[in-house]
């Protein structure tokens, strides 16, 4: 498993996790509106945390709000229900469920992390066959990895080396993963799929 994937399914883990217990809590007539919220153990009431509505836009829009950072993807079937599913349903978080995320947010959706950076770097450094790297090439990498403060930092120090226009564009985009609100957002919609299911 790449660095990219294990850190996606790590953060899937954690967003199913915060949906496992959520129910329908309202709708709206015409099934294009949801409000999914976990209710209390004892049965008196529900929970705040990680409230959630979910909404189909007459454009083909899905936006996913509430107690989670908002998140809109973009375009879809035009049937409500069928658009949450088009999305829910998809396992592709890394490429295809980012995709729509950033078209819908008209930005990109990506967060830098440093230890998926580092761990690409190093895989890279191991991998003499992927990558045709010099010793020059390796001697930046190495000490790339001092220099991991945050991701502009670090792709200024891969500019300003000797070969800088090739390692950034060979690794410039390493450490990018989805941003967590394309995660969770994707999981709400992927629990208010399995309620459906669930209703029969």
């Amino acid at each position: 498993m790449t660095p990219v994937a294990a850190h996606i399914a790590k953060m899937k883990k954690y967003a199913h996790s915060a949906y496992e217990h959520h129910v329908l809590f309202k709708r709206s007539e015409g099934e294009r509106w949801w409000w999914i919220r976990e209710p209390y153990e004892d049965g008196n009431g529900y929970k705040s945390s990680y409230s959630t509505e979910i909404y189909c836009t007459h454009n083909g829009q899905i936006m996913v709000c509430g107690d989670i950072d908002p998140c809109i993807f973009a375009y879809g079937p035009q049937d409500p229900k069928t658009r949450v599913r088009w999305m829910g349903k998809n396992p592709d978080i890394g490429y295809y469920v980012l995709q729509k995320a950033s078209i819908g947010m008209a930005r990109s959706m990506t967060k830098w992390a440093d230890d998926v950076a580092r761990a690409q770097i190093k895989d890279a450094l191991e991998d003499n066959t992927f990558y045709d790297l010099s010793d020059t090439d390796r001697t930046v990498l190495h000490e790339s990895l001092e220099r991991m403060e945050d991701q502009r930092q670090w792709q200024e120090f891969l500019w300003d080396s000797k070969d800088g226009c090739d390692l950034m564009g060979s690794f410039g985009s390493f450490g990018e993963v989805p941003d967590p609100a394309v995660i969770y957002a994707h999981a709400a919609l992927a629990r208010l799929c399995a309620i459906w299911e669930l209703e029969g």
